[in-house]
């Protein structure tokens, strides 16, 4: 595995394990499978919905979905930043929240 696929794991999974614990003792019927998206253009975004599709609606599954969105920097490959968005981290702040709109 390389080094970047071992942090990609690790971020998957640390930040649910605290809460598993929680849903476990409410509820034990489910299965909790954590996603981490990241960059996909809309051919892949199609794909990954069907196969997921169905487990999507089956309430044994519970899904924990986070997304590396908002990480700025040329080491992810994303450094847009237009000065009328104020401060860089005005401009990440402004992009989780609309992230989040989309997700809602």
């Amino acid at each position: 595995m390389s080094s970047n696929s071992l942090r990609e794991a690790l971020h998957a999974g640390s930040w649910y394990i605290a809460d598993r614990n929680y849903l476990n003792h409410k509820r034990n019927d489910f299965q909790l499978i954590p996603i981490l998206v990241n960059s996909l253009d809309s051919s892949k975004l199609q794909k990954h919905g069907q196969l997921l599709a169905s487990y999507l609606c089956n309430p044994t599954y519970l899904f924990i979905i986070s997304s590396d969105f908002c990480h700025w920097g040329r080491k992810f490959s994303y450094t847009q930043h237009n000065p009328s968005d104020g401060k860089i981290w005005q401009y990440m702040e402004k992009l989780e929240y609309t992230g989040m709109k989309i997700i809602e």
